[in-house]
């Protein structure tokens, strides 16, 4: 059995590590995340609690309730706001960026997606388990780790 992580809390994290350098004054952040995630979620409010960030949970059920919830005052008491890993908003990510940017930030404010993924295999851990990497995988790691 095998399975495929997208580490979305480790990257959510990240992004509000990334959020507070270039916001150094936001403190309340609004998380948006999809319902069916609410789990990894816990782990982004709460790893990295150095960081002096009020995080606040926005949670999503449907794309109707997005909408709705973007065109609500409730969100201006947000500084800023994350838009949680977790593949509920991959498809539409301009419904919920470009209503946020129009009270106080840019309207130009891109949306950006990874263009490079970097794969690093264990390969001792692997073997333990019996799994031998093909030759075309190993030629696509950055790293095998051995």
């Amino acid at each position: 059995m095998t399975g495929l992580s997208a580490f979305s809390e480790a990257l959510n994290t990240k992004r509000l590590e990334v959020l507070r350098e270039i916001a150094p004054d936001a403190w309340r952040v609004g998380v948006f995340f999809g319902a069916a995630v609410r789990p990894p979620l816990e782990l982004t409010l709460k790893t990295g609690t150095a960081l002096p960030l009020d995080r606040q949970p926005i949670e999503v059920s449907t794309l109707d309730d997005l909408d709705a919830l973007v065109r609500t005052p409730r969100l201006g008491q947000f500084d800023a706001f994350l838009v949680a890993t977790d593949g509920f908003f991959d498809p539409v990510p301009d419904r919920v960026v470009a209503p946020l940017n129009r009270p106080r930030r840019p309207a130009t404010l891109p949306f950006e997606r990874p263009e490079r993924f970097d794969l690093t295999l264990n390969q001792r851990t692997a073997g333990e388990a019996g799994i031998v990497f093909p030759p075309l995988l190993l030629a696509q790691a950055r790293e095998i780790l051995e």
